[in-house]
């Protein structure tokens, strides 16, 4: 199984597109008030090896996601070339909130594990591993 980060070196990027908002659209579905979200911004980008790398910016910065599957250069060449950038920016979007809220939900899993006395500390062949321990070691 990969790694769930890797180092991502910038100087091996090629630009393919960008995921801009657009237009300001409405705060919800009876709502007048309009949600400009200029403050995210996706840039969409080739990486040597076939694969894709996502870079979002916004208030709290710059994250970075790789896209590491085997059809995801062809897939997302596609996606440039057919679809406006604001679409872009829903689908950057989507997947970059998906990926934080799953990492936030595992982090309240493994943080619950921890204070419920659940975790323990192992080392296996030379790694330091966690290890959830069955109810039935208690």
């Amino acid at each position: 199984m990969e790694s769930a980060t890797r180092i991502v070196k910038l100087g091996a990027l090629r630009f393919m597109g960008h995921g801009r908002f657009g237009a300001s659209r409405p705060c919800g579905y009876s709502s007048t008030t309009g949600w400009t979200g200029d403050a995210y911004r996706f840039g969409i980008y080739e990486e040597l090896g076939k694969r894709v790398v996502i870079i979002r910016t916004d208030g709290s910065g710059t994250s970075a996601y790789a896209v590491d599957e085997t059809d995801a250069l062809d897939t997302w060449q596609k996606l440039v070339a057919a679809l406006p950038s604001e679409v872009l920016w829903n689908l950057c979007m989507t997947l970059s909130n998906t990926y934080r809220k799953g990492r936030a939900d595992e982090r309240q899993v493994v943080l619950r594990q921890f204070l419920e006395g659940k975790l323990r500390k192992r080392k296996r062949r030379g790694i330091v591993q966690a290890v959830v321990v069955n109810e039935s070691q208690y």
